[in-house]
């Protein structure tokens, strides 16, 4: 096999933290894409994407930096889409602009079609809108220490520039913004707690209360606090009648003050509890295979849909970073089917087969982003058909066509992805492959049309542990057969 190619393989874990990092040893990130604008309000422009940029593939020079000699034959890849693992959220008032958070942050504004690299410095954490009194974003980045919390800055202009505007109390996981007649409020809370903490003053200082009103409610799910117009949720339990019931914790003052409200919900644990808003501010619970909704904050509730016996898992789907949606999806099993049911407001049901069972959110009224172990697919049409909008690369192998240098494979927990520019584009391997284990990539040092796997946990009705593509086809399927890799020459 080429020398080259077993430099590389040696150093696959640390490539691809190389070639997609935001930098070399200090060295400016990869320009961002054209039309995007950073902080200085200007327009960038993105370079002519490079192949691997490798000496030993004739790239061109090393960056200066004092990390190892091996480091230095490599230089950020100027990549066209998110390819990290952070959360994904929409914007509030454009369904099809969507945000990838992480260091760096993208942002696509045609759905995740196509996506710009923005200048923010630091990792976004979290990303929050605020649509009263004015449009503004919120950013969480990351603290500098464990017992300080993460700061929060703020964005009027579309995220151009960002002023500090206050810290989040240690320890909180979950943060909520709340449109205000004035400014927003702010709820952050812990899943381990049983206390609220809210601020009025952008996060510049915060008061902490326990929401339950009463000494018998426990447990309040404060890591999942679901706002409606004028109302807020948390999923709560009853303790009084000793059977632990579910209930809800209802505010309609901003988070000042909380009342119990029953719960539909009569079905026996272990499977989870679901429950979702919508835009006209309706509360919707699932009870095994039956739907409820209520009007009236959780006062009164109506049966609203069931679907079919064989359902074994159920989650209706929530809307993603203050998405407006007025229809009501659920995702489980049908069978052994992932499925997807859609109800309008009379309840009544359609249903499509999914690719996965991964996590699934709203963006928009047909519009859903499916995450499922870093592949990220959306679909525009209610889930008739999915395309790929991002992939993550994290923890991945990284190896090189010897046949052909701009033809790269990354190996990974979530399959096989493969990009044919040099690592600007990347999109998942074959159906077949996605449902196998592959901890060993061998691209044929002749034909690049010739990818060699090894697999490991098959299933017993696997094919053999070694396989590879016919020729001509794509790279990252396989046959029924246990071929040897081939020697090089």
């Amino acid at each position: 096999m080429p020398a080259a190619f077993l430099y590389l393989r040696a150093l696959a874990p640390y490539a691809l933290a190389a070639l997609l990092a935001s930098g070399c040893g200090g060295i400016t990130p990869a320009p961002l894409e054209a039309g995007c604008t950073g902080t200085d309000g200007e327009s960038h422009s993105s370079e002519k994407p490079s192949a691997l940029s490798a000496n030993a593939f004739g790239a061109a020079s090393a960056c200066a930096t004092d990390e190892p000699a091996e480091w230095a034959v490599f230089r950020p890849v100027a990549a066209a889409h998110p390819t990290g693992s952070g959360e994904w959220v929409a914007d509030a008032g454009d369904a099809l602009t969507l945000y990838a958070l992480g260091e760096p942050t993208w942002r696509s504004q045609d759905g995740g079609r196509s996506w710009c690299r923005l200048d923010w410095a630091g990792a976004t954490l979290r990303l929050l809108f605020a649509k009263q009194p004015t449009r503004t974003l919120y950013r969480l980045i990351e603290g500098s220490g464990p017992d300080r919390g993460d700061r929060l800055v703020r964005s009027v202009d579309g995220g151009q520039t960002w002023t500090q505007t206050g810290t989040t109390p240690p320890g909180a996981e979950a943060l909520t913004v709340i449109d205000g007649a004035e400014r927003p409020v702010f709820l952050a809370s812990s899943s381990a707690g049983s206390r609220i903490t809210r601020s009025e003053d952008e996060g510049a200082s915060w008061h902490s209360f326990d929401p339950r009103p009463e000494p018998h409610i426990i447990s309040p799910d404060l890591g999942e606090i679901l706002v409606a117009p004028g109302t807020i949720y948390i999923g709560a339990r009853n303790v009084s009648a000793g059977n632990l019931l579910p209930t809800f914790l209802v505010s309609t003052d901003l988070g000042k003050s909380f009342v119990v409200r029953p719960s539909q919900r009569r079905s026996p644990e272990p499977r989870p509890r679901s429950y979702v808003v919508d835009c006209a501010g309706h509360l919707y619970e699932a009870d095994g295979d039956q739907i409820y909704r209520s009007r009236d904050r959780a006062l009164t509730w109506e049966s609203f849909a069931r679907l079919e016996p064989n359902v074994t898992l159920f989650a209706l789907v929530p809307a993603l970073g203050g998405s407006c949606v007025k229809s009501v999806h659920a995702l489980g099993e049908a069978g052994a089917d992932p499925t997807l049911w859609c109800f309008n407001h009379e309840g009544s049901v359609t249903s499509h087969p999914m690719p996965s069972l991964g996590s699934l959110a709203l963006v928009a009224e047909e519009g859903l982003l499916l995450s499922d172990f870093g592949l990220r697919q959306r679909s525009d049409d209610g889930g008739r058909s999915w395309w790929v909008s991002g992939v993550s690369l994290e923890l991945g192998d990284l190896v090189v066509s010897p046949a052909r240098p701009d033809l790269l494979f990354v190996s990974s927990i979530w399959g096989i992805f493969r990009s044919d520019d040099g690592g600007r584009h990347w999109r998942k391997g074959a159906p077949r492959a996605a449902k196998r284990s592959f901890d060993r990539l061998y691209p044929h040092p002749r034909d690049p049309g010739i990818l060699y796997a090894s697999s490991f946990l098959a299933d017993h009705d696997d094919p053999p542990p070694q396989a590879r593509t016919p020729r001509g086809s794509e790279p990252g399927g396989h046959a029924d057969v246990a071929p040897t890799p081939p020697a090089s020459r």
